[in-house]
């Protein structure tokens, strides 16, 4: 894109400030964030919000490094993990409760997003995949986890656009 996708202005903020606050406005216990490319700068932009900021300085490898950063820094705090990205601004506090609380009543270990045809995140996993995660490679996102569990459950999400592309952040902040 030319420049930190996190750092793109969205409402009164940044993409970054908007997913850190929506984790925070959901029922997800502590928020964990990690940062990678451009971390100081991005740092800058969260300092005052109760997160705990987790640094991958493997972010170059991809996603799944990513990911299971910040695995290995929620790990032993919660007997879930739920995973959002910043680049699906559309994604509300109340799409990730609705997947707390399917969570809750079902306790199966994966509990992720369906739209389309297509799963993803935000996505739950329980402790009980998080070797699993682990274990993924460093360019790969936990689809293939989510793919795996023929017993996850799925919370649909109505607008599952995310922001790859300037192009894409054009048409998402007509929408917003």
């Amino acid at each position: 894109m030319g420049s930190s996708k996190q750092l793109l202005k969205w409402g009164e903020g940044t993409l970054l400030g908007h997913a850190v606050k929506t984790a925070m406005e959901s029922r997800a216990g502590h928020v964990f964030v990690v940062l990678g490319s451009d971390e100081n700068t991005h740092r800058r932009e969260i300092r005052d919000l109760p997160v705990t900021i987790v640094s991958n300085p493997d972010w170059a490898k991809g996603m799944g490094s990513s990911l299971k950063t910040g695995l290995t820094a929620a790990k032993d705090t919660s007997d879930a993990v739920l995973v959002m990205v910043c680049d699906m601004p559309f994604v509300t506090s109340q799409h990730l409760n609705n997947i707390l609380e399917h969570f809750n009543k079902t306790h199966q270990p994966v509990v992720a997003s369906k739209y389309g045809k297509a799963s993803g995140v935000p996505a739950l996993f329980g402790k009980d995949v998080y070797q699993e995660l682990s274990e993924i490679g460093d360019e790969e996102g936990a689809r293939k986890v989510i793919a795996k569990h023929r017993d996850a459950a799925y919370v649909y999400l109505r607008s599952a656009e995310d922001i790859d592309t300037l192009d894409d952040y054009q048409s998402s902040l007509r929408k917003s």
